[in-house]
């Protein structure tokens, strides 16, 4: 099968983010804005061995890149595997904000990252993909923002482990540097306005040394419930 450029770089999102949409395909490959043409193209891709299809509860299906197609983007440290109730609401949102995010925004993978912070260990959570972190275009400089999703449970549970994640981040020099030099943010994706304003109004008694962008994606909702299910059906 031979691939046309556009092929090659839904697949290369599809391995950057590690989950795709159509929603997302339609936005950035299709100027007629064709949700049809997206089915095929990422259909085709299916029947050609670069993805894998998966179910929402209620929804269009989600994709995710084959070991195939994880070789040939040149990571060959990571393993096509089926993700978990907790992982796939946070790879949705992560994807989801950076790929409506008003200006161009991209995630990073583990090498940029280490290029933009060679302070960090190579052990480090930043660098294993269990941490999300996304380059904000901002023109001179580009912002570095950690993408934080809600995955369900009280937004007391939330506001707590959010300082709690300050603080860890800020004790690592490259994170400091990137604070030092008004470049860092964190940005929460919430599956509620009302998950997003309750924890809004907790963080405002206390004072977050880094800037704080609140971002709402709705999609999360059905998500988090389908892996509330699927959490319960298993016990």
């Amino acid at each position: 099968m031979k691939l046309s450029s556009r092929d090659l770089a839904i697949i290369d999102r599809a391995c950057r983010y590690r989950i795709l949409v159509v929603e997302v395909v339609t936005r950035h490959f299709f100027s007629n804005g064709s949700p049809e043409a997206a089915r095929s193209v990422l259909r085709r891709l299916e029947r050609a061995g670069f993805l894998s299809r998966h179910r929402f509860l209620r929804r269009e299906p989600y994709y995710q890149p084959s070991q195939r197609a994880l070789l040939m983007s040149g990571d060959l440290q990571s393993k096509a595997r089926p993700v978990g109730a907790q992982t796939l609401p946070r790879l949705l949102g992560v994807l989801l904000f950076a790929s409506f995010c008003p200006t161009p925004a991209v995630r990073l993978r583990a090498d940029e990252l280490r290029t933009l912070c060679p302070e960090l260990h190579a052990g480090h959570p930043a660098l294993t993909g269990i941490q999300d972190f996304v380059r904000i275009d901002g023109g001179t400089v580009d912002e570095i923002t950690r993408v934080v999703v809600d995955l369900g449970g009280d937004h007391r549970g939330f506001a707590f482990k959010l300082r709690r994640t300050v603080n860890e981040m800020l004790s690592e020099r490259a994170f400091q540097r990137l604070r030092d030099e008004h470049r860092l943010t964190l940005s929460l994706v919430f599956s509620s306005e009302a998950k997003r304003d309750a924890v809004r109004r907790l963080l405002e008694r206390h004072a977050i040394p880094i800037p704080l962008r609140f971002v709402v994606v709705s999609t999360l909702f059905e998500v988090l419930c389908g892996s509330r299910l699927a959490m319960e059906e298993a016990t």
